[in-house]
């Protein structure tokens, strides 16, 4: 998990030029396990993550990032048309 953060941290505006597929769906996957993790357990959380991600490293490793980001400073993303 710490690897997947630094990784994460270390090619944060990457991912939004190259590797990101939709950041919405990032900030949805990472929001519900900021949820999990708080309501239970840090581990049902990092299971939501890589049960939706198929345990994709790139993605998973971007998703806890945000999820940890969301988890401690309750940051959100821009506005954005969700629906």
């Amino acid at each position: 998990m710490l690897v997947l953060l630094i990784i994460s941290y270390a090619t944060w505006d990457k991912f939004y030029h190259v590797g990101a597929k939709d950041e919405m769906k990032y900030f949805r996957i990472a929001s519900e396990a900021a949820t999990l993790i708080w309501q239970s357990s840090f581990k049902e959380g990092y299971i939501h993550i890589l049960e939706n991600y198929n345990s994709d490293i790139s993605d998973t490793g971007f998703c806890s990032f945000q999820a940890i980001i969301i988890l401690f400073w309750e940051i959100t993303p821009p506005d954005k048309d969700i629906l």
